[in-house]
């Protein structure tokens, strides 16, 4: 499950450099935001030294749980 807190502190400033190394993959966080039992984030996956992959995500709120309901990812970006 996406860790809100998580994406307000940011990434680790070592993750980029590991991930280009072929590392632990990290992602960069660009937008999020909730509204009532709605929430999104989207970012930036750096996974290796191939080109990046541009992520979205929207949750609802439904019996107290965050479920994801939609995912959309764009592999192959600069």
């Amino acid at each position: 499950m996406f860790d809100w807190a998580q994406a307000a502190a940011g990434p680790d400033p070592a993750a980029p450099q590991a991930a280009a190394e072929g590392g632990c993959p990290f992602v960069e966080v660009t937008d999020s935001g909730q509204d009532g039992d709605l929430a999104y984030w989207s970012g930036v996956l750096h996974a290796g030294p191939g080109p990046a992959a541009r992520i979205t995500e929207i949750y609802r709120r439904s019996a107290g749980a965050w479920r994801l309901v939609h995912r959309h990812e764009t592999a192959g970006i600069d």
